[in-house]
């Protein structure tokens, strides 16, 4: 029996978003980008438009990557989500459906704005080891994802480029 899991790759866009989407198709498979709006950028822009180009979903992943979970103000938390989304459009005219809480973090608060606004949140996975950190082996994330995938898990991952030769494995 075939067991899936889903990836999403956070922190984006960086180097080497456009080799990941490349990887990733070569596979057939699908995946999203959690896209940081202070990152949008004339390097970065294009990126963003080759994962859409390809099939990729971009997610909110908030304007200044804030953790909110100790946040409990509606107007900063709306800003800070709905800044990507506002960007994305007005550049790149996509229409960002759904958001990632930077850090996994949330409250009360921030779960019933998100839901007012309805955009749902792509939620917990399986955090897989230290993947951001440019220092972990590849091998180290790939046997990570390997050894904790379960059937119709996400899988938390980055756009770094250990992450990008993990996904070799």
């Amino acid at each position: 029996m075939k067991k899936y899991l889903a990836i999403a790759f956070d922190d984006g866009p960086f180097e080497p978003m456009c080799e990941m989407v490349d990887k990733i198709r070569s596979y057939g498979w699908k995946g999203a980008f959690a896209v940081v709006g202070k990152e949008f950028n004339e390097e970065t822009i294009p990126m963003l438009r080759y994962a859409i180009d390809n099939g990729f979903q971009l997610v909110s992943h908030g304007q200044e990557h804030r953790t909110l979970g100790s946040i409990t103000d509606r107007d900063t938390i709306l800003n800070e989500m709905l800044q990507p989304v506002k960007t994305v459009k007005r550049l790149l005219d996509y229409d960002i459906t759904m958001a990632r809480l930077p850090g996994l973090s949330g409250n009360d608060t921030v779960f019933q704005v998100m839901r007012e606004i309805g955009m749902p949140l792509l939620g917990q996975g399986i955090v897989c080891g230290k993947d951001w950190e440019e220092t972990t082996p590849p091998e180290d994330i790939a046997n990570t994802v390997l050894s904790t995938a379960v059937d119709g898990a996400i899988a938390t991952l980055h756009v770094r480029f250990g992450t990008c030769k993990a996904l070799d494995t």
